[in-house]
């Protein structure tokens, strides 16, 4: 398990345009693919550019990217 806070940020398109994938963009520099194979994933797709802190496992996805499996997460407000 980890934990990793950044933005939500798109990261695979449809051919319309219209965001299928998004990830965690961290403070770090890192990338995490949001998997969304379950519904705390899912969830994520409605919450585009906010500051976040998620919680889950990590694994690689098709790409070789590192995706990670939400487990919980947490939006954090600006201040």
């Amino acid at each position: 398990m980890i934990t990793a806070e950044g933005i939500v940020v798109p990261a695979d398109w449809d051919e319309n345009g219209n965001v299928i994938a998004v990830a965690i963009s961290t403070y770090e520099e890192d990338e995490y693919i949001i998997d969304s194979e379950n519904e705390k994933g899912r969830e994520l797709l409605k919450v585009m550019r906010q500051k976040i802190s998620v919680t889950g496992m990590i694994k690689s996805d098709v790409k070789a990217r590192k995706m990670i499996t939400v487990k919980e997460y947490l939006l954090r407000s600006e201040k």
